[in-house]
């Protein structure tokens, strides 16, 4: 089991993986092969999502991530703070927040 971060994968000769990364404990580039990889990031709710939600008049959903919009008026959450997402799929989430902001704008009085 190796914890890094990966920097580039391809294929070996003999069907195997090599994987170069970067390993942040001895702060080095290694390479090395496997047969199996896999590649996973742990992602866990912000540490002050409650605190966070109660300042929007809201609540953590039942894992702890915080919901698209709370009930305050014009509090919105975008990304990762409102679960384990990809970063195209974080990167869209902001799009669509954005928009969420811009529509309330429009309807305020």
């Amino acid at each position: 089991m190796v914890r890094a971060i990966p920097a580039d994968l391809r294929a070996t000769p003999d069907d195997r993986l090599r994987l170069t990364c970067f390993d942040s404990a001895d702060g080095r580039s290694v390479d090395a092969e496997f047969d199996l990889l896999v590649l996973s990031v742990a992602m866990t709710p912000p540490a002050d999502a409650a605190r966070l939600a109660a300042l929007g008049e809201g609540t953590p959903d039942a894992d702890g991530f915080l919901p698209a919009r709370l009930p305050a008026h014009g509090v919105f959450c975008a990304g990762s703070a409102r679960g384990p997402m990809g970063i195209a799929e974080a990167a869209a989430d902001g799009r669509r927040a954005v928009w969420d902001v811009l529509r309330f704008l429009r309807e305020a009085p």
